[in-house]
């Protein structure tokens, strides 16, 4: 029988021919739906804005000047006749 499985076969609300279960599922049903639309509602306009965000790395490499390319003559200076590693002259 439908009791002995656990369905029944009452109907609650005045809705003929669905159990409570069965309501109960469809409210399920619906919420998750919903959250559903919402949450891709969300990922779109994300995806949309994504060009417009700045990360705290791109801000970082900006405020220490790495946010561009490297090339030969950016270390003008910095090559020879610097400080040669190993070569420090201490005067403790």
């Amino acid at each position: 029988s439908d009791m002995a499985d656990g369905r029944g076969t009452e109907t609650t609300d005045g809705e003929e021919g669905g159990t409570e279960r069965d309501r109960l599922c469809a409210m399920v049903r619906e919420s998750e739906r919903e959250a559903l639309d919402r949450t891709l509602v969300y990922v779109k306009q994300e995806a949309e804005a994504l060009d417009l965000k700045e990360y705290y790395q791109e801000r970082r490499l900006k405020s220490l000047g790495l946010d561009s390319e490297w090339s030969q003559e950016d270390d003008v200076g910095f090559g020879g006749g610097g400080r040669v590693p190993g070569s420090a002259d201490y005067d403790w």
